[in-house]
Order: structure tokens, then sequence, then C-alpha cells
């Protein structure tokens, strides 16, 4: 019988890498061949780098150095040859997996709404260039834009998206002492695989769980007013996973706002702007059965 070993250390260095989530092993066919696999209890897909470190009396070329999607499920990523099957076989590599679909010709076809109700008139200041970002990053405010409003008003969904992570320190029982609501934010998994986040948020005024779908222009929560802040504002991030050798790595991505029915733009600080939610944009993401019966109540 063919002996296969299977070492899985995960990297330390992703600041959305992830552990449970998506488990990878591999098991062998009829033929005696071994299929890797992964099983992903989340309900969006995770990107996995296999860096090969000893192997023996396989065929890999369809691991070796490639990048692969786990999906929601079981589901087979590669299939490995036994080139003898008398010989017993050795396979020890290491595994990356982030969460989100690592596209290598992404391509930025669909502009953001305003996060906030429709006609509020918006100031928007970049908070920093694009980068590679870490958890620190994000939680010095060092990443992303401000949408800044004169009064307070309603956060919405910018984008179609499914809800990834609610962090609401007050509704969580956080020492209130250091609780500040400019850490609350909701996090979102859109189809093309990047992520968005929205700060700041009025604690225990959602309108939404983790899991659900939101689409553009739903109301999600109430504006938060913080002592500190002449004026509210909402702090809006987007995460693209790029590929940098045998790395994968989260980069703030710039984004386009939409600015009228068929125009879009990416805001300079201190542009400002109208808060518009056209129905072309609202649409271009959901199927005839959810514009049927959700567009009404977003309008």
């Amino acid at each position: 019988m063919n002996k296969i070993v299977c070492v899985l250390l995960v990297a330390l260095f992703s600041p959305f890498l992830v552990d449970a989530q998506v488990r990878l092993y591999t098991q062998e066919d009829r033929k005696g061949n071994k299929v890797l696999i992964s099983e992903n209890k989340d309900f969006f897909s995770y990107s996995v780098i296999i860096d090969l470190i000893e192997f023996e009396n396989l065929d890999t070329r369809e691991v070796s150095g490639r990048y692969f999607i786990a999906k929601p499920g079981k589901n087979v990523l590669a299939k490995m040859k036994v080139k003898d099957s008398k010989k017993e076989s050795n396979l020890e590599f290491n595994s990356q997996i982030v969460r989100g679909k690592y596209n290598p010709d992404f391509k930025d076809k669909i502009p953001f709404l305003l996060p906030v109700k429709e006609g509020l008139e918006v100031k928007v200041s970049k908070v920093i260039s694009d980068g590679v970002v870490s958890y620190d990053d994000l939680d010095k405010k060092s990443a992303g834009v401000l949408i800044h409003f004169n009064e307070p008003t309603f956060i919405c969904a910018p984008r179609k998206g499914i809800v990834t992570k609610i962090v609401d320190g007050s509704a969580s029982g956080f020492n209130q002492i250091d609780f500040d609501e400019e850490d609350n934010y909701i996090e979102f998994y859109h189809e093309d695989g990047t992520f968005s986040r929205l700060y700041v948020f009025k604690s225990k005024t959602l309108r939404i769980k983790v899991g659900d779908t939101v689409y553009p222009g739903m109301e999600l929560a109430e504006s938060a007013v913080l002592n500190q802040q002449s004026e509210p504002y909402v702090r809006f991030v987007r995460l693209l996973t790029i590929r940098e050798g045998y790395e994968f790595k989260q980069r703030n991505e710039e984004v386009a706002f939409v600015s009228s029915a068929n125009s879009s733009l990416k805001p300079e600080n201190g542009f400002k702007m109208i808060s518009v939610h056209p129905e072309r944009w609202i649409m271009s993401e959901m199927t005839k059965k959810e514009i049927k019966k959700y567009l009404p109540l977003i309008k």
C-alpha cells in the first residue's frame, strides 16, 4: 500500500489567513492516484497556494507552485498521478489560505454607490494611497477613504455582497471605557472576490446580520456621531487579494463611486458629491428574481 504524508503549515504573514474554516487533505482514487481536496465550511471562496516541500513517486505538475480556489463545500483541487504503483509515495507541502478569491485577471468594472442615503451631499477625503495593508493599518484607521456628511443619516449598502463579519462593540458587551463606535464595522464579500468594509455606525441599530445578502442602496444601520468629530463620517475600505511570488497579500484598492446613471469617478481629496442611487447600478449584479423582489423595497 502506498504511504502518503501530508504536512499543512499555514504561514503567518497575511492579515486574512484562516484556520479551521478550510481543510486541505488528500485521498486515493481507484487507480491509486492522489487527489487534493478542500473542505470549505464558509459561504464564500478562499484562495490557496501550495508550496511543495518534498514529493516522491508523484506527478505534481498540477500542484507545484500553483494557486487554487476553495469554493464553499467539498471540492477537488488537483490530482497527482502515482508514477509507480508498486512504490511508496510521499508528499509534504506548505499551504497559505486566504479569505476571498484571487483573480490575476481582475478588472474593476462595477462602481460603488456612496454608502449613504440618496440625495445627501458628501465630501470625500483619502486616508492613504493604494498599498498592501494589514489589520494594524485598518485598526489605525490608515486605509480607505472618509465620506463626510453634515448630519446623521442611514448607512447604505454600496454594492451587492454577502455580510461576512460585523463588529458592534457596544452590542457585544465590550468594555465601555475602551469602546469607541469608530471601531464598529460591517464587512462584505463581493462576487468578484473582493471585500469591502464600512466603518463607523451607531451601535444596536443594525438591520442586517452575518450571512445576509445586501443590495445597493439597502439601509444597513444608523451613522454614529462621534464626540471628537465635528461632523459624522463613514470610512470605506476596499480590499483586493494580490499575489507576490508564493504569498497572498491584501491591497487597499481605490474605488470608483457612482456619480450619475451613466458615469462614475474616483474622487480626490476634498471632492464633493451628491449621493445618487440609479436603478442601472442597483440592478447591475442582481438576478431577475432579486430585482422583482427587492428593488421596490430599496427604492
